[in-house]
Order: C-alpha cells, then sequence, then structure tokens
C-alpha cells in the first residue's frame, strides 16, 4: 500500500520550530492512541539519559506519586515541568527546546532529590487533608517542592521538630491563600519564577511566607467584599474545604482527614432547623 496507492496524509511544515512540530504531531494523533507533550519528550530523555531509562522512571514515579493519600491525578507533563523547575539553572518554560542534551543530563543528576521533593510534598498536602478535587492549580505544589528540596531535611513531613512545625503551618497556609486568590493564573511560569527567586534566598531558612506575600503583592488577609463572596461558595466545591480550614487555624491538621460536614454536620443547616 506504502508503495503502491497514493493514500499516505502529511503535512509539510516548513519551520524549524520543534514545539511547532510536536503540536501538529500531538493534534494529528489523536484518531490513534491519545499522546501527551510529555510523551514526545519522554522520548528525547530516554534517548538521552546515561544511566537510567527516563520512560520507566517518570512513568513509574508518577503512578507511586497519584497512590499518596485517598489518590490524586497528576500527569508526567508536571513531573517534567517539576523537574526542570528544581535543578538549577535550568528554564522554567515546558518545551521541547529547553529539553536538550545538557539539561537532561542535569535532571538524571538531580532526579532523586527531585522524587524526594515531589513526594514529601504532596504528602505534606494529603496530612493537612487536600486531595485532588482541593488542589485546584497543580502550579501552587511546586514552589513548596523547591523550598522542601533546598530545605533538604530527611522525613521532613514526619518530622515532629518544633521550629518544622512552624514551617509547615506557614507552607499550609501560604498554600491555601495562593490557591483562593488563583495566583497560579494563565502567567504561571512568570509567577513560579518569582517564587523562585526568592525562595533561593532562603535555602535553609524558614519558609517566607511573609516575604512572599509581601513582594508579590499577595495579600494576607481579605476584604469585605472578599468574604461576602467566600460566603456564597457551597458544600463540595473546589474551594469549600480550604476555606473552611482558614476557619481554625489552631487545628491539628497533620495526618487528621477531616470531612467538610464533619466541621458542622449538613443535618444542621436545613431551612427549618435555620
Amino acid at each position: 500500500m506504502v508503495h503502491i496507492v497514493p493514500c499516505i496524509n502529511y503535512y509539510d511544515e516548513k519551520t524549524d520550530d520543534y514545539d511547532k512540530v510536536v503540536e501538529i504531531f500531538v493534534r494529528t494523533n489523536t484518531g490513534g492512541v491519545k499522546l501527551e507533550y510529555s510523551d514526545i519528550l519522554l522520548s528525547t530523555a530516554t534517548a538521552k539519559w546515561k544511566k537510567l531509562n527516563a520512560r520507566e522512571e517518570i512513568y513509574n514515579f508518577t503512578d507511586s506519586l497519584n497512590k499518596i493519600g485517598l489518590g490524586y491525578r497528576f500527569g508526567k507533563d508536571c513531573v517534567m515541568k517539576g523537574a526542570m523547575y528544581f535543578t538549577d539553572g535550568l528554564p522554567i518554560k515546558y518545551k521541547v527546546s529547553s529539553f536538550t542534551r545538557e539539561n537532561l543530563e542535569k535532571i538524571e543528576d538531580n532526579w532523586e532529590n527531585i522524587k524526594y521533593s515531589l513526594s514529601q510534598t504532596i504528602s505534606l498536602l494529603s496530612s493537612f487533608g487536600f486531595n485532588d478535587k482541593n488542589i485546584v492549580s497543580k502550579n501552587a505544589v511546586l514552589p513548596i517542592s523547591y523550598y522542601i528540596k533546598n530545605k533538604n531535611v530527611t522525613n521532613f513531613v514526619n518530622s515532629s521538630n518544633q521550629d518544622l512545625m512552624k514551617i509547615k503551618d506557614d507552607i499550609q497556609k501560604w498554600f491555601i491563600l495562593n490557591t483562593i486568590r488563583n495566583v497560579f493564573g494563565s502567567s504561571s511560569d512568570t509567577t513560579l519564577k518569582q517564587r523562585q527567586e526568592i525562595l533561593e534566598q532562603y535555602r535553609n531558612k524558614d519558609f517566607p511566607y511573609s516575604k512572599l506575600n509581601e513582594k508579590l503583592s499577595v495579600s494576607p488577609t481579605f476584604n469585605e467584599a472578599e468574604i461576602n463572596n467566600f460566603l456564597l461558595c457551597t458544600y463540595g466545591t473546589k474551594y469549600s474545604y480550604l476555606l473552611l480550614t482558614l476557619l481554625y487555624p489552631d487545628r491539628d491538621w497533620l495526618d487528621k482527614k477531616y470531612a467538610e460536614d464533619h466541621i458542622f454536620p449538613q443535618s444542621e443547616f436545613t431551612r427549618p432547623k435555620l
């Protein structure tokens, strides 16, 4: 059929923009087995990693990450973007041209640190009761992982050290505040870069909760209009759990799973009872 019948469709791309070529390939391949952007990049990484099998490592690690706590749905794209973010000197923008041989070798050398920081972060968020539903922005996870990597503490999540408990409390407040304010929106790469620069100055120090808020103009308090808007939030929506945790700053959330209607039972909020 290949040699006799002229039936092969093709698209002639005249530029040498690899990202454009990948996008075309992924788009035209939708009729077959669905590929993600990361599948193409994994092929590049597999060819250029020297000691480890990139495809096997990243697939297995993504699966193990998604089994933490009650379960998550992190994709390979998120893991590979994290790998770029946690490796010093690498660009944050997630595109084919960033995955050079030199950059991929740096990621391979840093792979164990990448796995540790990401898994510790998801375990920490899980211990606070955050699940796949209320982790609204996956990018909001990356600065926390970057801090944990630089903090370089063994078993960060389960440590009962008093200073670390304060740090974990600040991380929880920062995560909730940035999620509710939808800080990680369309300009996420710029947002990530700004936070990386600040966190870099606080290697092995306390989590810079106030500095991050002040430097990036994120108010740690809410005005009346915002509070009124929060009060319209209904049970089981993506922000409801986050808002309820803010009402109880002194409660020990670590390793305790609280259902939303265990804080106030739904049965008490019927119209007749109200």
